[in-house]
Order: structure tokens, then C-alpha cells, then sequence
């Protein structure tokens, strides 16, 4: 379960960054993005320490912000600050965490009590990957999917969690999203984007989470490049033999794609979209 404290006052975000804390918007795949100003809820994390992060919403009079079950210590160590940041831009020293009242002075008592917990909270998690098989954690950069095989690998044991999510997100790759596109007897089709560089891709496509709740099912998947305006049957993309991969998540891996692999991917494997 997350827990909510909420604030009496207004808040401006950029004036919460610090040297090690920054913040953005997750977009409809949970991937973070830049803010524009005119968002109201956001995603706060630690920059050397990436876990899920904390969100903060403004409303009309008040600010929510609120830490996700299973998150890193740095996550809570965060929380706790930005609840004493925000109330001292305000000068207010009342808060309220899931409807009770607390004062300033009880903030470091309150994350101390809360830091204690971090582990119980991971071991609760770990008992519902091993009875539903497995979970997305979606992390303040990207979502991450965990399932009982990489909780063995972790030794079930939360300081390898917490580097584990940390290390992941840090990995400068661009975490693709399919597009999904239906024709007027609604086929739906779905397309990668691909390109030279590093990506993270599922080992298996998968609808989007934008649009899961819609029942739709996939005809079709594809990676299409841009520039080339070429396409390439999912499987056959991801069976290609590239040299330089590394496991994401459970369900995602790294990809680094040079320029040579990309054409050589291309020239044997394009599908002439004009019969599919």
C-alpha cells in the first residue's frame, strides 16, 4: 500500500530540485519525460539512487505527495524531506500522513519508523510475485517487470532489489513503447520503433498500458525504422543475432544496435507492408 501525506499550501516543483533531486512526468507507457508547466502531478526522485520515486499532485489549496509500496529507503529518505521542504516553503509545521496529524519535529521519527518497515514491505512483494508469477515495479525513469526467477537471482534480499531497480534505470537506453494502428475492420497491428543505438525491448511484445484495459488483440507485430521506412516482423527482429544484448528485466533485454546490424537486419528480413 502507498502512503499519502497531504499539505496545506501551494507549491512551485522547481523550486524542490536539488543537486541530487530532479523531476518529470511519466507518459502513457510510465516512462519519465520532461514537466511542462502546466503539469500538476509529477515524479520526484533521486538522481544517484533511482527507486520508484515519489509522486507529488497540487490541487487548489493543498499538496499530496505520496510513497509506492515497495520502494528504496532513498525513495522514503525523499519523501520525508520533500514533507519538510514543502511545508517550510509554506511555513506550516502541520501535515497529515493517511489522515493523522503530525508536527515538523516528529518528521525524522516518522521516517526513521518508516525506514524500519522498508524491509517488510519488500517481503510483502515478494510473496505476491510468488503467488502471481510476477509484477511490474514502474520506477521513477521506467517500469521494470519482476518475477520469482529474478527474485532468486536477487537472493530475495532488498539491498540487491534496491540496486538492482537503481542500476536499471541508470542504463542510458531508450525504453520503446509499441504504436498501435487499426484499419476500418479494426485489425490491429502494433510497430516498434528502430533505429541505431540502445534500446530496451520486451523479449515478447506486448500491448501497451494505455491501451490493456481496451481488450484489443494484436494481428500483427512489427519494428518499422523511420528513415528506411522499412518493416520487419517482430519475431524475426528479435531472433536476430546481435552482439552486444543484456537482460533488462524479466521480460526486457538491452539491445545495442549498430549501424551495420540495422542494415543487415533490414535487407533480409523487410516485409512488404503493401501485402500484408
Amino acid at each position: 500500500m502507498s502512503v499519502v501525506a497531504k499539505i496545506k499550501g501551494k507549491v512551485k516543483f522547481k523550486d524542490l530540485i536539488a543537486e541530487d533531486i530532479d523531476y518529470g512526468v511519466h507518459d502513457t507507457a510510465y516512462r519519465l519525460r520532461e514537466a511542462p508547466e502546466e503539469a500538476n502531478i509529477v515524479i520526484f526522485y533521486n538522481v544517484k539512487t533511482i527507486g520508484r520515486g515519489i509522486e507529488i499532485e497540487r490541487k487548489s489549496n493543498s499538496i499530496e505527495l505520496r510513497l509506492f509500496s515497495s520502494s528504496t529507503r532513498d525513495d522514503i529518505r525523499l519523501f520525508y524531506y520533500l514533507i519538510g521542504k514543502i511545508c517550510n516553503l509554506n511555513k506550516v509545521d502541520i501535515f497529515t500522513i493517511e489522515g493523522e496529524k503530525h508536527n515538523l519535529r516528529e518528521l525524522n521519527k516518522l521516517r526513521e519508523l518508516e525506514l524500519k518497515d522498508a524491509e517488510s514491505s519488500f517481503k510483502t512483494m515478494d510473496t505476491l510475485i510468488k503467488l502471481k508469477g510476477e509484477m511490474t515495479i514502474f520506477g521513477a525513469r521506467n517500469p521494470i517487470d519482476i518475477d520469482y526467477s529474478l527474485l532468486e537471482y536477487l537472493e530475495h534480499n532488498y539491498d540487491k532489489y534496491e540496486k538492482f531497480i537503481s542500476e536499471r534505470q541508470m542504463i542510458d537506453a531508450y525504453y520503446v513503447a509499441p504504436i498501435v494502428m487499426s484499419d476500418e475492420a479494426k485489425c490491429y497491428q502494433a510497430f516498434y520503433p528502430v533505429d541505431v543505438g540502445r534500446f530496451i525491448f520486451p523479449y515478447e511484445p506486448n500491448i501497451p498500458y494505455d491501451t490493456k484495459s481496451e481488450n484489443i488483440v494484436i494481428d500483427k507485430w512489427y519494428v518499422f525504422n523511420m528513415k528506411e521506412e522499412k518493416f520487419v516482423l517482430y519475431d524475426d527482429f528479435i531472433n536476430y543475432k546481435f552482439k552486444k544484448t543484456l537482460r533488462y528485466d524479466a521480460n526486457h533485454i538491452v539491445i545495442d544496435i549498430s549501424k551495420d546490424e540495422l542494415k543487415d537486419l533490414l535487407d533480409k528480413f523487410e516485409v512488404d507492408m503493401g501485402n500484408k
